[in-house]
């Protein structure tokens, strides 16, 4: 057999042998992919990999050069991050009317909390502002609040939005909660 007949046989067998990919087999292959992606998610999320981090922070020999560091870790393992903030109050206030404080409003700075806050109600119609509250330090909650303008009888959809300051009272962030107030009378 020629080249040239070996090549043309080879040819035509490329040619007649074009492979279709069936749509099974690209599911397949995108369903391992997610798969993939999703153990590396949660993976990550978990924090599979800082666990030794941790373990070994309490494997630490205290001298007289770290103990303060030692101390200053101890004393913030309990506290949130600075800059966030658990929120503590339930997201329906009842009041009989607008001057009458609520029976159900509570709201609480928990002591595992970094940081001082305060906090504004506004509505979400027109912005506004209904209500702001003192300071609150930490391990502090409010009862029997009163909003600081009339409102008429009705269910208001409100923004209430949390301040974090620091130990001069300026902001270092800030949150915003969706909130219900309801006027009865």
């Amino acid at each position: 057999m020629s080249k040239i007949n070996a090549q043309q046989k080879i040819n035509s067998r490329l040619s007649n042998k074009k492979r279709k990919v069936s749509p099974m087999y690209l599911i397949i292959i995108i369903a391992i992919a997610l798969i993939l992606v999703g153990g590396i998610a949660v993976y990550a999320f978990l924090g599979v990999g800082s666990k030794a981090a941790d373990a070994n922070s309490y494997n630490q020999v205290v001298t007289p050069d770290n103990v303060k560091d030692i101390l200053a870790k101890m004393a913030s393992a309990d506290k949130n991050s600075i800059g966030s903030y658990e929120v503590n109050m339930n997201t329906t206030w009842t009041f009989k009317n607008s001057s009458t404080p609520s029976s159900d409003a509570i709201v609480s700075n928990n002591a595992t909390n970094s940081n001082t806050v305060y906090f504004k109600i506004a509505l979400k119609d027109g912005g506004k502002q209904v209500y702001k509250s003192p300071y609150m330090p930490l391990g502090s909650n409010l009862k029997n609040i009163v909003l600081d303008e009339k409102l008429s009888a009705g269910t208001y959809p409100a923004i209430v939005t949390y301040y974090l300051v620091d130990e001069k009272f300026v902001e270092l962030s800030h949150v915003s909660v969706n909130m219900t107030l309801t006027i009865q009378n």
